[in-house]
């Protein structure tokens, strides 16, 4: 393969070997964590921090277990779009509770209004 030659540069803490090792792979990257995040701006944070945990853990990758360096950088881009996509859903979560909206209070005082059997009361 190809990628196999930078390794060497890429593990010794070269950032030029890393940078030649993960060029051809980026725009794929995009592209997978745009598909899971439908986001352009949250792509490319996935995609940051994938390179950042890539180039933090290269240690780690062994290509004598038979993965390609593409398949293990593109599991990590995944890994990182499905967390931001979790973060962003919690953060949904948390923002629709603290902002009470008109149906919030409906729902509320008929809530109220009605007895612990759940029938309403006569007022």
């Amino acid at each position: 393969m190809e990628e196999n030659h930078h390794f060497p540069i890429a593990r010794g803490g070269g950032s030029v070997g890393f940078e030649a090792l993960v060029q051809p792979h980026l725009t794929t990257a995009f592209r997978v964590a745009f598909l899971i995040v439908h986001d352009y701006h949250l792509a490319q944070d996935a995609v940051q921090e994938a390179l950042w945990e890539a180039y933090q853990s290269l240690y780690r990758y062994d290509e004598r277990k038979g993965t390609s360096f593409r398949a293990w950088f593109m599991k990590i881009v995944t890994h990182r779009a499905l967390n931001l996509v979790r973060r962003k859903k919690k953060r949904r979560n948390t923002q629709t509770r603290l902002i009470p909206t008109k149906t919030h209070w409906r729902v509320f005082s008929k809530r109220r209004k009605s007895n612990r059997f759940g029938e309403r009361s006569r007022r």
